[in-house]
């Protein structure tokens, strides 16, 4: 048997472009050349049993509909798409249910698509059902679901009618916080399950990197580069921040300290702690301080400034890491967005003229802290509403002076008697 799960060669599918006219427009006007549309253009690679293949690229490169194409939902126009015998299943909003069916009926028939026996998916059925947590709502037509529910119940047949090969689209958390906490651990389940195969198309290049052994990067159609995830997401990241040197709408501003004269200043990224450093070549790098723009895909991304003076000595800033929402498949918990009378009262110490204040906090002391964006963190004082879901919370100001220099206050945890 192959040791490849999936072998895509010299794959090309192209769309027809369509117009509109009216009846009257169709009898007169005359017979126009179909435009054609190239999707995917002679892209190759092999995916091993048991790899976990993150597609990237930009809105409209073609990552969706390689995706679609692997599934079987799309023939190409030329090339060849081998999976071994291997099933398969696609996980994508908007993708394989009947409307007017009832979720239950649509269970079944999403199962049998997959090649699940009748016997099969009855078996399984109630443990979908309990997954999805749809109650009597699985016996109502589709169509009057939320987008919500419709996400909810596409997930719990792809978690629970487990097949060789998962294609994922885009959807890694659905549904409530509650729901996603749980979507996204029987995920990581599924995935890291050696003898399963999987693909994902992301933007979240922090999803990415912490799942993917391999990374196949497209571009318009075609394929830019297929490789170790650091590396191609290194290079993906300069691309795309060559084609927007400007950041886009909010930015984290990071110093490397006070400006000096006769010093230069390189600023570097990486994507996570284990990456290698690249140079960031927009955004003002060769100053003391880089703005980034805040967006979900550099989550979790690292930054510093290697400063180099007049006798070419070298020393390197503090390590930023940039913090965009919360974890994959966490609830939010910014300070303050609950309504409530019990709150403790958090001290970075006396309020100091000049002084600019950020509070942050974590969800435990092992996870990333991020920015509260809420309840008067610029100030050296932080309330926090005392509830349940915040108990073990840990909490911290960040002080900056004037000149840029940093000192952090003591972590405080938050303490709930339940």
């Amino acid at each position: 048997m192959s040791e490849y799960a999936i072998e895509v060669e010299n794959l090309c599918i192209s769309y027809k472009g369509l117009k509109s006219y009216s009846i009257k427009q169709n009898f007169l006007r005359k017979k126009e050349k179909a435009e054609l549309f190239e999707a995917v253009k002679h892209v190759s690679f092999q995916v091993k049993k048991g790899e976990i293949l993150g597609i990237i690229g930009k809105n409209g490169s073609g990552k969706s509909t390689t995706l679609r194409a692997i599934a079987g939902i799309f023939s190409p126009n030329s090339g060849s798409i081998n999976l071994h015998g291997h099933t398969v299943s696609l996980l994508a909003i908007g993708v394989g249910f009947q409307k007017e069916l009832t979720g239950r009926e649509n269970i079944m028939l999403s199962g049998m698509l997959l090649g699940f026996s009748e016997k099969q998916i009855k078996e399984r059925i109630q443990e979908i059902i309990d997954f999805s947590e749809l109650g009597r709502f699985i016996d109502a037509p589709v169509r009057t679901y939320s987008s919500g529910m419709y996400s909810k119940l596409a997930f719990s047949i792809t978690a629970i009618l487990e097949t060789d090969i998962i294609l994922i689209d885009e959807v890694l958390s659905v549904g409530d916080a509650h729901f996603r906490r749980k979507s996204y651990n029987k995920m990581r389940e599924l995935i890291f399950d050696q003898d399963r195969t999987v693909a994902i198309v992301s933007h979240d290049m922090r999803t990415i990197s912490d799942l993917c052994t391999k990374v196949l990067w497209i571009n318009d159609g075609e394929l830019m580069r297929y490789g170790n995830t650091d590396e191609v997401l290194a290079e993906y990241e300069q691309f795309m921040a060559d084609l927007s040197p400007e950041p886009p709408g909010n930015t984290e501003v990071f110093h490397a300290g006070v400006e000096g004269s006769g010093m230069s200043y390189q600023w570097q990224y990486r994507v996570s702690a284990k990456a290698p450093w690249r140079v960031a070549t927009a955004n003002g790098n060769q100053t003391a301080s880089l703005k980034v723009p805040i967006t979900p895909g550099r989550n979790g991304f690292q930054y510093r400034c290697v400063i180099t003076d007049v006798d070419g000595n070298v020393s390197f800033s503090k390590i930023h890491t940039l913090v965009v929402g919360p974890e994959p498949g966490q609830a939010a918990g910014e300070a303050g967005s609950e309504n409530t009378d019990q709150k403790a009262i958090f001290h970075a110490g006396v309020e100091e003229s000049g002084l600019s204040y950020q509070w942050q906090y974590r969800v435990s002391g092992d996870a990333l802290w991020r920015v509260a964006t809420a309840t008067g963190n610029q100030t050296a004082t932080l309330r926090v509403p005392m509830t349940p879901g915040r108990n073990g919370y840990q909490y911290r100001c960040v002080m900056t002076d004037a000149e840029g220099n940093v000192r952090l206050s003591d972590v405080h945890t938050l303490t709930v008697t339940q």
